[in-house]
């Protein structure tokens, strides 16, 4: 599966997969309204499952839910949160998987690639909903044989990580709970961090057998390359291989960018997977000379999540006859080695 992503860091990877989910929710928030002065009461996500399954079904007969989403915000850190979604999820309790709201995706085969997000409060009454643009949940699977809750993911977390228990009791701390097949088969994401950003702790939970471990924990070591090339009017295209040795890299990251002034014009990245079935495409169009910076950020990037091992292909190409020098970088993250290389396309990425 795959989505065009920017280049960030690793430990917030994690925090993108969420943002998604919690940008749509901010919407929702300013849908549903009333901003919450103390705690409310709570649920789990399995206990408003099936309230927020009817609602999808008006929409689409053969609704089926993808991902489920919440919030839970300390009373410290949601006090005159400019954040609608925030304030109204203050929580007394931060960290046991339960939460004043949630918020499912849905998925239908009859609706052409659309979604729908459904927001339900802890008592069961529906708050709002928002349909989501084609493709936009395409890369999640139908949560099927989800039998662990949130507050039993807590539960594993706090005994697998004795520090969540610790955070969690901090006034101004923060929890996010998403569910969904983003990040590899249906698992629990959950990330604790405290408003000063000081501290942050991010581990998922098998939706299936309750297992808890970190983010990163059994991803193989990252694999980078780059290239450095000039397209020529006459060379039309030019090619990079990129070879994954292994399964399980969170996301593959390719980023072009221009190094040299040149006549200005228009580049296309391609990547495409080793089978085929993947391909992304993105235009970057050049300024000339005295529009362009050289170094820095790439120009261009797309992403592919859990990337097939085998060899990817990059292809550049210029939609215009031009001659342009460019920088290729690609990622496959993971674990970093012991003693990274400073130019390696990973590190330059996080640092």
């Amino acid at each position: 599966m795959s989505r065009d992503t920017p280049f960030a860091p690793v430990a917030l990877r994690a925090q993108a997969l969420l943002g998604v989910a919690i940008l749509v929710a901010v919407a929702l928030a300013g849908c549903a309204g009333g901003i919450r002065t103390k705690s409310a009461p709570e649920a789990t996500a399995m206990k408003l499952r099936d309230a927020a399954a009817k609602e999808a079904r008006k929409w689409q007969a053969d609704a089926v839910i993808v991902s489920a989403t919440a919030m839970e915000v300390g009373l410290a850190a949601g006090e005159g949160a400019a954040n609608p979604y925030a304030a109204q999820t203050r929580d007394e309790s931060v960290g046991d998987g339960r939460s004043v709201s949630w918020m499912f995706g849905f998925s239908s085969a009859s609706s052409g690639g659309k979604g729908l997000y459904v927001s339900i409060g802890a008592n069961g009454i529906l708050r709002a909903t928002q349909e989501l643009p084609k493709d936009f949940v395409q890369q999640m699977k139908p949560l099927d044989g989800w039998v662990i809750d949130s507050d039993a993911a807590a539960r594993a977390i706090a005994a697998a990580e004795p520090t969540w228990t610790e955070m969690a009791a901090k006034r101004d701390a923060t929890a996010m709970w998403h569910l969904s097949t983003l990040s590899g088969p249906a698992q629990w994401l959950a990330t604790l961090s405290l408003s000063d950003s000081r501290r942050s702790l991010i581990l998922t939970v098998d939706s299936k057998t309750g297992e808890a471990r970190s983010f990163l924990g059994g991803f193989p070591t990252w694999r980078s390359g780059w290239a450095n090339d000039t397209l020529t009017p006459a060379a039309g295209a030019i090619t990079a291989k990129a070879k994954i040795d292994a399964p399980n890299h969170p996301v593959l990251f390719v980023g072009l960018r221009v190094t040299e002034p040149g006549a200005g014009g228009t580049l296309n990245l391609t990547v495409a997977s080793p089978d085929g079935t993947t391909k992304l495409h993105r235009n970057v169009v050049v300024p000339p000379a005295s529009g362009v910076a050289p170094g820095g950020a790439p120009n261009a990037t797309l992403g592919a999540f859990t990337p097939a091992p085998g060899e990817w292909t990059f292809t550049v190409r210029s939609t215009t006859p031009t001659l342009q020098a460019y920088h290729l970088g690609w990622c496959a993250f993971g674990l970093p080695p012991p003693n990274p290389n400073p130019d390696d396309a990973c590190f330059r990425a996080i640092r």
